[in-house]
């Protein structure tokens, strides 16, 4: 678990008396990744029923885009000294995706990032089209070619197979989209091996998550 650190200074005023003041620093990014995967954990245990499987599966996934969000910014706040806008000119993009390009381009002189961004795009089309801002009703329409929400046009990237309607998914799902997740997290920080402190690596890197790999079941 994400250690909290707590910072304390004593000062002596006038007339003997002390006054003690503390900074609480925690690493966000690092409890959300523990809340999705006790969401992923109870969603596997034996003795629930599947909605309420499928509601823990759901939260978890959403769960996973404040992951990424968060932990974007610390790395573009630490890393870069510039506008977004002067960094990444991927408006196309979620700002969370463009901040880690950003990350890579300030570090790489410029450089593009490599590494395919499919998959977590996803997982930013499940929290923002499908979970964070869907319509009061989704509705599914299948047609010759390709199924479509009638209500806003959802289309995946990587996860063709993935449900366009929030209570279609299940644990299966949330498990694809963890390992997404790591897979994607564990390369881009092998990237930036050389290139950032030993500490922000060590801090930063998806230790729960390559943890959770090891207790998963295969897909």
């Amino acid at each position: 678990m994400a250690k909290n650190i707590k910072y304390a200074k004593a000062k002596l005023e006038g007339q003997g008396s002390l006054q003690v003041t503390y900074s609480y620093s925690e690493a966000t990014f690092k409890r959300i990744a523990e809340d999705a995967l006790f969401f992923c954990r109870k969603a596997a245990e034996d003795n629930i029923d599947d909605a309420e499987r499928r509601r823990y599966s759901r939260i978890a996934i959403l769960l996973m885009a404040f992951y990424l969000e968060s932990l974007s910014n610390l790395l573009f706040d630490k890393l870069v000294n510039k506008d977004l806008e002067c960094v990444d000119t991927r408006t196309d993009l979620p700002g969370p995706i463009r901040r880690f390009r950003a990350v890579y381009k300030e570090l790489y002189d410029g450089k593009e990032l490599a590494l395919n961004i499919n998959g977590v795009q996803d997982v930013f089309t499940i929290r923002n089209k499908v979970i964070a801002h869907p319509a009061g009703r989704s509705e599914e329409r299948s047609g010759k070619v390709v199924r479509t929400r009638v209500d806003k046009t959802v289309s995946y990237k990587k996860f063709t197979d993935f449900p366009l309607v929030y209570s279609d998914f299940t644990l299966k799902h949330t498990d694809v989209v963890l390992m997404e997740v790591k897979d994607f997290l564990t390369h881009f920080f092998d990237l930036l091996k050389g290139k950032v402190s030993p500490e922000l690596l060590d801090e930063c890197w998806p230790k729960e998550l390559v943890e959770w790999t090891k207790e998963a079941p295969e897909n």
